[in-house]
């Protein structure tokens, strides 16, 4: 099991180092914090195309990710594909900038906005949870049919239904209206434009 260790370096600046409880000896620099620059380092112990991913505009972990080095919701497995994908050699998550890809000397730098970042990460988990329990249903179902004497049936209660009903409609409503913020956002800035000119 992975733990984390944190020490202080410097007044504001501290190291957080992890670890399998098996192997203790085998630390590894996971994430410096910068408390007076608002800024984190996070170094990925496996390969992750990049070598660190730098986060703006927070003074403490995000929930996103864990103390012992790694993004939580199976964001550590598909972000390197889409990573080495655009030929990404920068990967920022920033609090205030917003989401783009820019061309660097050494490749391509990505800057995602954390709404943006937490948001994959949401649909992530949502994705995993559902998975589980339709798992969880699936096993169920095989034993009440193999030995129907011995297990009960099982189906979904009412509030369960109801309670990924609403999950989706939440998920549907925050990507329509971030969507619909673009537009808006992208209108205004052409009604600016053809005002001035």
């Amino acid at each position: 099991m992975k733990k984390s260790e944190m020490i202080e370096k410097s007044e504001g600046v501290y190291a957080i180092f992890a670890y399998d409880d098996e192997t203790p000896e085998k630390k590894y620099l996971a994430y410096e914090i910068n408390k007076n620059k608002k800024q984190i380092i996070f170094i990925p112990e496996e390969d992750f195309t990049v070598n660190e991913v730098l986060i703006k505009g927070f003074d403490s972990l995000p929930p996103e990710f864990s103390k012992a080095g790694y993004i939580k919701g199976g964001l550590m497995y598909y972000l390197p594909k889409k990573l080495r994908e655009k030929g990404i050699t920068e990967f920022t998550i920033s609090k205030t900038d917003k989401s783009r890809i820019r061309k660097i000397k050494s490749g391509n730098k990505l800057v995602l906005n954390y709404f943006d970042f937490s948001n994959l990460k949401n649909q992530l988990t949502l994705i995993s949870n559902e998975a589980k329990q339709e798992r969880s249903i699936t096993v169920d179902v095989f034993f009440h049919r193999t030995f129907p004497k011995r297990y009960k049936k099982t189906t979904l209660s009412s509030k369960s239904k109801a309670k990924k009903a609403v999950h989706n409609l939440n998920d549907q409503r925050q990507l329509l209206f971030r969507t619909a913020l673009t537009h808006v956002k992208c209108n205004f800035k052409k009604v600016v434009a053809s005002r001035i000119m």
